[in-house]
């Protein structure tokens, strides 16, 4: 061996040796601090101990030149350096022969610097901390660091480039999810037996199957509420529309006291009544909703016109029913009423009973059916009275329009139990059946509605004319 390399490096710990006295004096260089070689190129400064560096830092940097291509089916990619094209082959390879050593893991890689990069899962260091004041969190890489400081940033340089779309991302990420809600695909479908529900991402699958779970581990604290929820967002919801009485957003509008606890509520609010334009019109057949913005357009369509909506109105529905055939009232369920020529175009109410001559539709209003248009509601009920008429019904119609869910009077929240609520609504259908004689041709009772100043808050509404205010003859807290 020494013969065939005779020229030893004689640097104290070093026992490299060379066939030749150039490779040995090019080794030398690395010994010393001096850094002859500089680059030429504008701008960089960088120095190296030999031109061999220095003529590789040229190629890798400061040259476009690729010459070194992965022949790879499919593949296609260029490199600059053959050490870099033999890196990247790695990737086309199945072995992966880095293993990690930590207990019960399991997980190998394909190269030294990926098990460095995994390492760091196991480890409890994170020594890349957040400079930023009142922030204080830290990181295990200067990468992820690099990306949290963006949070911090006013910057949003990834722009969405679909038509009519303004919205704009810190981070490609970011981006990239927001363009799949531009997208018709909807790979993802729920397992759950007789659900045909489609999603666009997994986490969207992931927060509807909690739809089809019974438990509700978050519990609401306050004393006597004792409601309990499927995910922490809707508890924190809960907590700030049933439990706060802030409500610091005030609509500025004369004549209007309406106040909210999000500016996102007062802005839909202004929206939807101070405002005549609805631009947003439901395209789903035999629907004649519009709305002001697109999010109360897009909420109503989930609400009314999706699988999912009408499940979930399906089951509230079922309750009420339920809890009224207790009470023994004779009820038809979803009668319709044909309001088209030939029959192809109907409104459907959700209970029929008729007692003592008078007519009674009941409505269960889930959430005071704020997803529908005031507009809509009213046109709807003024059309069944027509339509009755035209069919020679002279009967008396009563609409009880019954919110089985959350109601406001003045700004608090009432709280009415569930059996006290269907047994003031049979007492009002008693009372009205004991007394035909004093029904109107057409009269609207609302039962459970947010309430102000004595009058139902949908009257604030400006689609609420003054001729069918006078229809609503009583109305029940």
């Amino acid at each position: 061996m020494s013969d065939d390399k005779p020229h030893k490096c004689t640097n104290l710990g070093c026992e490299a040796s060379f066939k030749t006295k150039s490779n040995l004096t090019r080794h030398m260089a690395y010994h010393l601090d001096e850094r002859p070689f500089r680059c030429t190129y504008l701008d960089c400064f960088s120095l190296f101990k030999t031109k061999a560096d220095l003529n590789k830092h040229i190629n890798t940097v400061h040259s476009n030149e690729r010459q070194f291509q992965c022949t790879y089916p499919d593949c296609g990619l260029n490199f600059k350096t053959k050490q870099h094209l033999d890196q990247h082959m790695i990737r086309h390879s199945d072995e992966r022969p880095f293993q990690c050593t930590y207990l019960n893991c399991g997980l190998s890689f394909k190269t030294k610097a990926d098990l460095d990069k995994h390492m760091l899962v196991h480890s409890k260091e994170r020594p890349f901390i957040c400079c930023i004041s009142d922030c204080g969190l830290s990181f295990k890489t200067k990468q992820n660091l690099d990306q949290h400081m963006i949070r911090h940033s006013d910057e949003r340089p990834f722009q969405c480039t679909y038509l009519n779309c303004s919205s704009s991302f810190k981070t490609k990420a970011e981006l990239d999810l927001h363009m799949i809600r531009h997208s018709e695909e909807r790979p993802f479908k729920c397992t759950y037996l007789n659900c045909s529900s489609f999603f666009k991402t997994k986490a969207d699958l992931d927060k509807h199957m909690i739809i089809h779970s019974e438990e509700r581990p978050f519990i609401c604290c306050i004393s006597d509420c004792g409601f309990s929820f499927k995910t922490k967002q809707y508890l924190d919801q809960h907590m700030i529309f049933v439990h706060s009485e802030d409500r610091p957003f005030q609509c500025i509008h004369p004549n209007c006291s309406s106040s909210f606890k999000t500016k996102r509520h007062l802005n839909i609010h202004i929206e939807s009544v101070h405002s005549d334009e609805r631009p947003f019109v439901c395209d789903f057949f035999g629907c004649e909703a519009s709305f002001t913005n697109k999010s109360n357009l897009t909420r109503h369509q989930k609400c009314i016109h999706s699988e999912e909506g009408q499940q979930r109105q399906k089951k509230s529905e079922t309750a009420t029913y339920n809890s009224l055939i207790k009470c023994k009232l004779d009820l038809k369920r979803e009668h319709q009423i044909n309001v088209s020529c030939n029959g192809d175009h109907f409104y459907r109410i959700d209970y029929l009973h008729i007692s003592n001559g008078v007519m009674f539709f009941i409505e269960n209003d889930e959430h005071q059916h704020d997803h529908y248009p005031i507009s809509c509601e009213i046109k709807r009920m003024i059309n069944t009275k027509s339509v009755l008429l035209q069919e020679g019904n002279n009967m008396p119609l009563v609409f009880i329009r019954y919110n089985p869910d959350s109601y406001r009077v003045n700004n608090q929240v009432r709280k009415t139990k569930k059996e006290d609520r269907i047994k003031r609504l049979v007492k009002l259908i008693k009372t009205i059946s004991q007394q035909p004689g004093n029904c109107p041709p057409l009269s609207i009772y609302y039962l459970f509605y947010d309430m102000t100043n004595n009058e139902p808050t949908i009257f604030q509404d400006s689609e609420y004319v003054q001729e069918v205010k006078s229809l609503v003859k009583c109305i029940y807290e």
